[in-house]
């Protein structure tokens, strides 16, 4: 299997930068390709700015919505890595993994409009 023919997701979904077709959608929110890698690659330089990058973990604790996907896929395009929480898990639970993950960045709806 060669596997220099695999894309990352954030290679792959490049691919549909001029693309004006719907990304991701919910509720009454939507957003086209073209809109979610520009949000994307921005939140990325936001986040790069916080010193987050390769090596780094961010902890995902977002409400789903159109944001949370440009925080995902922004997260990818910084090189850092996310882990999924829900913000409803105990807040015991919420600190072992923050301290597991080397003190990572809690990235809450909040923080992300501050960014």
């Amino acid at each position: 299997m060669d596997f220099k023919k695999f894309k990352t997701i954030p290679e792959a979904i490049l691919e549909y930068k001029d693309s004006q077709k719907t990304a991701v959608c919910c509720g009454e929110e939507a957003l086209s390709y073209h809109e979610l890698i520009r949000d994307s690659r921005r939140f990325a330089l936001a986040l790069k700015k916080e010193g987050i990058g390769k090596g780094s973990y961010v902890m995902l604790c977002m409400t789903r919505s159109t944001r949370l996907m440009t925080a995902l896929l922004g997260i990818l395009y910084a090189g850092a890595a996310y882990v999924a929480v829900d913000p409803e898990w105990p807040k015991s639970r919420l600190d072992f993994i923050k301290q597991d993950c080397g003190n990572a960045l809690v990235l809450d709806d909040k923080l992300f409009y501050a960014m």
